[in-house]
């Protein structure tokens, strides 16, 4: 960092402690009750760094945003078997989260802001258990409450001193209720038929009230915004499968996806924009093989996707700090997306398992008028690269020994935000490799691993301009010791 007092930025601190307690009572015969609570710490290393990206240097007074978040997460999962293959379940969790986000002591925006959330889900369903020709599936009633709240008061250092840059109190409520079913029905052996969907309603409500540069615009920079919106949607699934054979499956599904829409802040107009609902069409093929004693099995999946209204990030400079990214969200008209994945996983022997995957995917937008008037149809979506491709391999002895490496290869792909598919803002290919070895006995696992172990040098992500880019985590040894009890 060319600021020394942003070093500890660059350690990564991920703290989780969970507990589970589970009720089987012998007098209640089918009744059970798994309780769990887990905190998590995370304060992620700040990735950001400025051109030329290999040195991994942050220029002092450029900017840079650091995070931390505490979340609580509470769940009762009761279940009780009153029927062969029937099953009533109740799932109830409420997640309290706190982030706080600040600056680095140099960089020309300091941010002072804190997000609370606090999200209630209730569950109540019907599962339906049957390995033969007849009904299984799920079918369910859902409620939740999302709270979130923010209060930030960030200041801008124009060339004279801090100002206040935005002071800013948002809540956001969001209430959704669902009736859900997802359904098999087997016949005649080798087929099944899927159907089911969900109906839902989304009420949204939010309020925001405060100032944009009050000190320089005064009353002209006030922020006061009330917004409330339903939305009702029926969201159908159905499909069918075939077996083939007893080791092969094919089979086509058509499901319809729904995103609720809601209302943000646009820094660089004070205004506040509306998003609308996002829809997506989604028809997918599926083909599911077993071979050799199930020791080989090859799976593929062939999709396209068809989306309206697709909500997408838009990135421009904000007006007084070039280089700096404003970031929102912007419907656009038309686009698709299609593409197909293929898995394979061997076991030539007991003791060794091999696996491969790839991922292919085209995206085009098909008719889309940015904010500015930018023409974007036939661009492709950002952060969506050609292919992907995985493979590895796992070694276990009977001995308790074990050995393993995988590796990850990404295409490029233009960066988060960019709309308009800049070469400037493309992102390099690269390849990841990890490795482990280690030793199983009785209830504990001693691993010794290496990631990205050639020490791949990748950037994931490019600003306007490329005058700064978020890069991959650097090769990283460690050792983990794991016991159950």
């Amino acid at each position: 960092y060319g600021d020394p007092d942003n070093n500890p930025l660059d350690e990564d601190v991920l703290r989780t402690i969970r507990g589970k307690l589970l009720l089987e009572p012998d007098s209640i015969s089918g009744l059970s009750a798994l309780f769990t609570i887990a905190r998590v710490h995370d304060t992620p290393a700040v990735l950001s760094v400025s051109a030329p990206f290999e040195d991994r240097f942050k220029n002092a007074g450029e900017s840079l945003d650091f995070r931390t978040t505490d979340t609580t997460n509470y769940i009762a999962d009761i279940g009780y078997t009153f029927l062969p293959g029937m099953t009533v379940r109740s799932i109830t969790s409420y997640a309290d989260t706190e982030t706080e986000i600040g600056s680095a002591a140099s960089a020309a925006i300091q941010r002072d802001t804190v997000r609370d959330g606090g999200d209630f889900t209730q569950d109540l369903r019907l599962e339906i258990e049957n390995s033969g020709n007849g009904l299984s599936g799920v079918v369910g009633l859902f409620y939740g409450l999302f709270e979130f709240g923010q209060d930030s008061f960030d200041e801008i250092d124009i060339g004279f001193g801090l100002i206040p840059l935005q002071v800013l109190t948002t809540d956001v409520e969001t209430e959704s209720m669902a009736a859900y079913a997802d359904l098999r029905y087997r016949f005649w052996d080798r087929f099944v038929l899927i159907g089911g969907g969900r109906l839902l309603k989304d009420k949204i409500k939010s309020t925001a009230d405060g100032a944009i540069l009050p000190d320089l615009l005064g009353p002209f920079g006030t922020i006061q915004s009330n917004y409330s919106d339903e939305f009702t949607e029926a969201l159908p699934r159905a499909g069918i499968t075939y077996d083939l054979t007893r080791g092969q499956t094919v089979g086509f599904m058509y499901s319809k996806g729904y995103r609720n829409g809601f209302t943000e802040l646009n820094l660089n107009t004070a205004l506040f924009n509306t998003v609308k609902p996002e829809y997506m069409d989604a028809y997918e093929l599926s083909y599911r093989s077993a071979w050799a004693n199930n020791s080989l099995s090859v799976n593929a999946n062939a999709f396209y996707y068809d989306y309206k209204d697709q909500q997408v990030a838009f990135e421009e400079d904000f007006f007084l700090v070039p280089g700096y990214p404003v970031s929102t969200i912007v419907n656009a008209d038309s686009s698709h997306a299609y593409g197909a994945e293929i898995e394979a996983r061997w076991r030539p022997v007991k003791p060794l398992q091999l696996y491969g995957s790839l991922g292919l995917m085209r995206s085009e937008f098909d008719t889309f008028t940015g904010p500015l008037g930018e023409n974007y149809a036939g661009n492709e979506f950002p952060e969506a690269p050609a292919y992907t491709i995985a493979a590895g391999g796992l070694w276990q002895d009977s001995s308790g020994w074990f050995a393993g490496a995988n590796l990850r290869y990404t295409d490029g792909y233009y960066s988060g935000g960019d709309l308009a598919n800049s070469p400037l803002r493309f992102v390099d290919s690269y390849t990841i490799v990890d490795a482990r070895i280690g030793y199983e006995w009785d209830k504990y696992t001693l691993t010794v691993f290496a990631k990205n172990l050639f020490n791949e040098e990748y950037v994931t992500y490019k600003s306007i301009n490329a005058t700064q880019a978020s890069v991959g985590d650097e090769q990283l040894f460690g050792v983990t010791l794991r016991g159950t009890f």
